[in-house]
Order: C-alpha cells, then structure tokens, then sequence
C-alpha cells in the first residue's frame, strides 16, 4: 500500500493537482508529507485527513470529498483500485434528498477522465523497469 500511495501522489500529473491545492489554506504537500503518509507517519496531508487506514487501502477526507485507495494481490500482481466522491451537503428542504448543483454534474466527465489517468500514472510508476 504504501509503494502505491507513494505513486499515485507522485506522479507528475498530481503534481499539478498539488500546485493548485498549495494556494489553499493547509493546502501545500511536499514528497516528504506523501512519504510520511505513506508509512503511516502521520493521519493528514494537504487538505485531507484519513479517515480509515487499514493494510490493504486508506481512505482520506477532506469536507465533503472522499479519496480511496486499494491493493489487492492478484494472481500476476497486484490490482489497483482508486475511487473519490463527493459527498452532497444536506438538503435545506425537510425530506428532500441531498443534491449535487449542476456545476458538479457538468465536471463529473472530466473528473473521470482525470482519476483513471491519475491510477494510470500511478500504475506505470509502479510497473518494474527492465
């Protein structure tokens, strides 16, 4: 797990995710903060905290976002897994079931696009070099 989280925060398409969350409050994460992460050195990172740590996978949560990551051995290697949410705030309207605005839904296929690249990169930084 720790290899995989060192990649996934690492790869340079992250890395500009990580110029972008530097400009928010507590938002700046150097390789030293990914590291500690990874080796379970320390529960919070840029704007994340972990919410569940386990040997397999950790899920981090930042307000109303959630990132997971997973491993799990397979038989010629290992599987990747990555998955974020969005959790919607409470609705305002008694009985009404919460809602994401229309913004999120008209980004929701680029931030698609975004994640498998994203475990794509991470994957390839994983992968062994001949």
């Amino acid at each position: 797990m720790s290899d995989f989280i060192e990649a996934f925060y690492k790869t340079p398409l992250f890395r500009l995710e990580r110029v972008v969350l530097s400009l928010a409050p507590k938002g700046r994460m150097l390789d030293a903060d990914v590291t500690a992460l990874s080796k379970g050195l320390t529960d919070r990172i840029s704007i994340w905290e972990v919410e569940t740590r386990h040997d397999a996978q950790i899920l981090l949560s930042a307000g109303g976002t959630k990132s997971w990551l997973m491993v799990q051995p397979i038989k010629d290697g290992t599987r990747l897994y990555f998955g974020s949410v969005l959790v919607p705030a409470p609705s305002k309207v008694k009985g009404e079931a919460p809602k994401v605005g229309w913004l999120i839904h008209s980004l929701m296929g680029a931030h698609l696009l975004y994640s498998r690249l994203l475990l794509q990169a991470a994957a390839r930084r994983l992968m062994p070099r001949d």
